[in-house]
């Protein structure tokens, strides 16, 4: 009777050590899978934006009477899927090298009178001289901007103040960028993914704090220039203009809202933003 707790006490500790190590392998297979892919990362934006963020909503007795334009800031991870190249010198060949193993040196006297040495020979594949005319990326990223207006009925001064951000996450852009042959590239970019509203929060005027969320798909377009200082070969500094529509069409709050507080919520900004891209390796 009294061995009975000792051996409970050590199934339970085989048992847990056998759920650790079946549990230890797909974790392990997850950071490999996520090794593999930041392997195949070729660069890293860093921005900054400035835009109109304010939402428009369509119905008679809604007005928005108040708000502005606000900044943000995201980054993009950017994988490289493919180039067209045109060659500009010979074509790719191969050649003979003739590569040192060892010297052989003979002294007579403490001076050196001969001396022997030996080569291997290889043979080296010399690529062809090529231009890169574009080059196709995806990037897949985050952003986040806040916005802030002022719901009721038009004219009204005491209405409902709505708070929030609109967050893309994630945020994939299909870019094709064009060589210019000089320190100046441009680029133009498709973009789609999932937009949400955080932190969204309806304040009534006698104090009322109403939490509302939403989720979109979005879709838009992006263009930019491409600037890299001659001194430096891996950092880029870019500028790029881009419009994005998002359309929230039930927005979920939990709480009573006054008529003029929007149920639903569209964004079409445009935006400027200026970064930094930062190159990981020549893929």
């Amino acid at each position: 009777m009294t061995r009975r707790p000792l051996r409970t006490l050590r199934f339970t500790t085989l048992l847990c050590c056998g759920v650790m190590l079946v549990c230890a392998r797909p974790a392990e297979a997850q950071l490999g899978m996520i090794e593999g892919l930041f392997r195949t990362v070729s660069d890293l934006s860093i921005y900054s934006m400035v835009g109109d963020f304010q939402p428009d909503w369509t119905s008679p007795d809604m007005a928005a009477v108040g708000g502005g334009g606000s900044v943000g800031f995201g980054l993009e991870l950017l994988f490289t899927a493919s180039r067209i190249q045109r060659r500009t010198g010979r074509a790719a060949r191969d050649t003979v090298v003739h590569v040192p193993v060892e010297t052989v040196v003979r002294r007579e006297n403490g001076q050196v009178v001969d001396s022997t040495t030996t080569y291997r020979i290889e043979t080296r594949r010399i690529p062809a001289q090529q231009e890169t005319l574009a080059e196709f990326e995806l990037a897949v990223g985050y952003s986040e901007a806040g916005f802030h207006v002022l719901a009721g009925e038009p004219g009204s001064t005491d209405g409902w103040e709505v708070r929030g951000a609109l967050r893309q996450l994630p945020a994939v852009t299909f870019y094709s960028n064009f060589s210019t042959n000089t320190n100046v590239s441009f680029y133009v970019g498709l973009r789609s993914g999932i937009a949400q509203l955080t932190g969204l929060r309806a304040f009534g005027p006698d104090g009322t704090v109403v939490r509302g969320s939403a989720q979109a798909f979005q879709f838009g377009v992006a263009g930019g220039l491409v600037f890299t200082p001659p001194p430096v070969q891996n950092v880029s500094l870019f500028l790029e203009a881009s419009s994005t529509r998002q359309r929230f069409a039930a927005i979920e709050w939990d709480g009573k809202i006054a008529p003029a507080v929007p149920r639903d919520m569209k964004f079409r900004p445009f935006t400027l933003s200026a970064g930094l891209q930062i190159q990981f390796r020549d893929s």
